[in-house]
């Protein structure tokens, strides 16, 4: 799946596929990847819920004192998203 988000971000540069590459590597343990794509995709659209929140689980996994901001800003957007992704086994 890693090699399909590639491909896609090699032709559409999407904030949606930086998302979608940034799950597989936080699902992976690839911490900084993760990171660097969902940074990625929150600049191409700076309000995306999903980004922020993995971004922040990324975060609080390296320790990083801005995870908890990213968790926030996310949830203040979608307060139902913390469910979902503990549903889809991410908290």
């Amino acid at each position: 799946m890693h090699k399909d988000c590639d491909a896609a971000l090699r032709r559409l540069k999407a904030a949606a596929s930086f998302d979608s590459r940034g799950l597989v590597e936080l699902r992976m343990g690839q911490y900084d990847r993760a990171i660097a794509d969902y940074s990625a995709a929150l600049k191409l659209n700076p309000r995306t819920a999903w980004s922020l929140y993995g971004r922040g689980l990324a975060r609080r996994q390296k320790n990083d004192p801005s995870a908890q901001s990213d968790l926030n800003a996310a949830l203040a957007i979608d307060p139902a998203l913390a469910a979902r992704a503990q549903a889809l086994g991410l908290s």
